[in-house]
């Protein structure tokens, strides 16, 4: 699996409980947060059909930013 850097600007308190939780589960909060997302991506409830069909359109757009000349921009 390829992985990125990002950032995230949350709570103090966030942070710290799931600092806390991830501790707790033997996990890191990258991977915490990981499935947290992975979650939250997969529940489809509440996206129309229209929604969805343009998600799925858009999606292969993304490649285009997958190669060398760009890749410096993932270690920032």
């Amino acid at each position: 699996m390829d992985m990125l850097r990002t950032t995230l600007v949350l709570p103090k308190d966030v942070l710290r409980r799931a600092k806390v939780k991830a501790a707790l589960l033997d996990k890191t909060v990258s991977e915490l947060v990981t499935e947290a997302l992975e979650r939250e991506i997969a529940d489809v409830s509440g996206i129309s059909e229209e929604d969805l069909a343009w998600m799925r359109l858009a999606e292969p757009a993304f490649a285009f930013w997958d190669n060398p000349d760009d890749a410096v921009y993932d270690t920032l």
